[in-house]
């Protein structure tokens, strides 16, 4: 919470920098002619945040170092948007393949198979259209021949199983035989029944083939046979012709929609790291390791100190006197030495100098801020440092 604190630290800091900028005066010229200006010490800063969310597993710089363009400064656990680059990536490749297979077409041997079910209920069709052949009729003939023939067979041998059935039935009552003896025909004339049975309904199935032969086909079975054929073609006709552009068109758009969700997942994957964008120092460190950080929560602030601008205010009498990319002077307390700068913005709109100024007079004077920037390798300027500028009149 500490460091979370830091950017609110660092709002109120740039706003009392704000403050103390407008609080710069003209200093009035020196002896020589020179301009000189009171004034502070201002920086690019960017708030870095994690577009994507979730733990912070490694911290690489800390509050003060210094960092090149491109350098790591913090990563997220990545296992998750591993997975979620996989799936993508899954979903892509069998996108692909139906799209692959949608484009080639049907097989020869699906054609084939299609081809074959075509000429099967062709067949069909014809068979039903075209009734019984004759070998057909006499076979079905031959067949009830042969039942007929069983049946009289079947009924010559029940009136034998039963005239014994009556005759050792008697022999049986009157004591002549035993029970086994008379059970053996008992059961003969039970079977002699059954088989009749079996022989009568044998007959009565070849009549009514044969019947059905000689009638030929019923209307009901044709139209049937000839819807048969009719899918059979229409089948044959898809499988040939392949999938419908459509379709096909459907298919591409799929894979154009994996494909985006795969850049997607890859660029999640890259958001896990957190780059500098410019090369600077770091100012705020926010984001421990092992924290749960949401997209956009800031996580580090970073200062551009190596083109740092001077923040100061000029008289509109000294204005005229003053143009961008004119050269100047900065001078810091302590350094001896002055810092090369140029004017590289002059305010198009006049403010009142501020209210610290003390007399009545001055305050109501009206200021044009200027920017003058200059190059600080060396380190030595740093953000909110008051300066003096001195700029030669042009």
């Amino acid at each position: 919470m500490d460091k979370k604190r830091a950017f609110i630290g660092i709002a109120a800091v740039a706003a009392a920098l704000t403050i103390a900028a407008a609080a710069s005066w003209t200093l009035g010229k020196s002896g020589n002619g020179t301009i000189s200006l009171s004034g502070t010490v201002e920086a690019t800063t960017s708030t870095l945040s994690f577009r994507v969310g979730g733990y912070v597993n490694t911290v690489y710089v800390d509050e003060g170092d210094r960092i090149k363009k491109g350098e790591v400064l913090a990563k997220l656990d990545t296992e998750d948007l591993k997975l979620a680059l996989e799936t993508a990536i899954a979903e892509q490749i069998m996108a692909a393949a139906n799209l692959e297979e949608m484009e080639e077409g049907s097989r020869p041997e699906e054609i084939a198979a299609a081809s074959a079910d075509v000429q099967k209920a062709k067949a069909a069709l014809a068979e039903m259209e075209g009734g019984s052949r004759v070998q057909q009729i006499a076979e079905a003939q031959a067949r009830l021949n042969q039942a007929v023939a069983a049946r009289r067979s079947a009924e010559a041998t029940l009136e034998m199983a039963k005239a014994d059935d009556e005759r050792f039935k008697s022999l049986y009552k009157s004591g002549s035989i035993g029970q086994r003896e008379y059970e053996s025909y008992r059961t003969a004339y039970r079977n002699a029944q059954e088989k009749l049975h079996e022989a009568r309904a044998s007959v009565s199935a070849a009549s009514q083939q044969l019947s059905l032969l000689k009638e030929g086909s019923r209307r009901e079975d044709v139209q049937q046979a000839y819807a048969a054929l009719q899918g059979a073609q229409a089948r044959y006709d898809l499988v040939r012709s392949g999938p419908r552009e459509e379709v096909k068109a459907q298919a591409r758009a799929r894979l154009r929609a994996a494909k985006a969700r795969t850049d997607m997942a890859a660029l999640k994957l890259g958001y896990a790291e957190l780059r500098a964008p410019f090369d600077g120092t770091v100012l705020v460190k926010a984001s421990e390791e092992g924290e749960n950080v949401s997209p956009g929560t800031p996580a580090f602030s970073l200062a551009r100190l190596d083109r740092p601008w001077i923040r100061c205010f000029v008289m509109e009498t000294d204005l005229s006197h003053i143009a961008l990319g004119q050269s100047a002077l900065v001078e810091v307390d302590g350094l001896d030495r002055g810092i090369e700068g140029k004017v590289t913005y002059i305010s198009s709109q006049a403010e009142f100098t501020p209210k610290t100024v003390e007399t009545r007079k001055e305050r109501v004077n009206l200021m044009y801020r200027i920017k003058v920037r200059v190059d600080n390798d060396d380190g030595v300027l740093k953000i909110g440092m008051p300066v003096t500028v001195r700029i030669t009149p042009r």
